[in-house]
């Protein structure tokens, strides 16, 4: 059995074995899109599973290391992360600036604060080798991965269409 095997048998015990079952499925098998910011919530009515289960397992991944919870301040207005952190009290700022919209925001939990999962760059065979990707870039296959090469050109010479030839 290896570390990944021993992590979700260990959360069986822990939480629901439907939803970890639904969890390690994503994980084996999902693309570094659907193991980035996962909502909770949403991730339970996609899957067609119970919340208060779904949030228990994700919260129990989240303390033996799958996962990384994190609290995000959302702009109302154009829905950018403005601040993110690791407990709600880093929530701490009387107001949040959005420079996209050029406005000032007063934080309200149920409207602009979401808590969010990743799974955990320390996860056993998710190491990062890009600024957003959690699997090893394969440049051979371009169908599951992006070249390194494309995020070195977009930081240096801009997002201008002509750059992504």
């Amino acid at each position: 059995m290896n570390e990944v095997d021993a992590l979700f048998a260990s959360l069986r015990q822990a939480a629901d074995p439907q939803t970890v079952d639904r969890i390690e499925r994503v994980v084996t098998h999902g693309s570094d899109r659907d193991l980035n910011r996962i909502n909770v919530l949403a991730f339970a009515d996609k899957h067609h599973l119970d919340e208060e289960k779904t949030i228990a397992a994700f919260l129990h991944a989240a303390r033996i290391g799958a996962f990384d919870m994190t609290w995000n301040v959302l702009c109302p207005g154009c829905g950018g992360v403005l601040d993110t952190g690791a407990t709600l009290k880093t929530v701490d700022q009387e107001t949040y600036q959005c420079a996209l919209c050029a406005a000032g925001y007063e934080p309200t939990l149920d409207e602009m604060v979401e808590v969010t999962f990743t799974v955990s760059q320390g996860f056993a065979g998710f190491l990062p080798t890009t600024p957003i990707g959690f699997r090893r870039l394969n440049t051979t296959d371009r169908s599951s991965s992006v070249p390194e090469s494309t995020f070195r050109r977009t930081s240096k010479q801009g997002l201008h269409a002509s750059n992504w030839r």
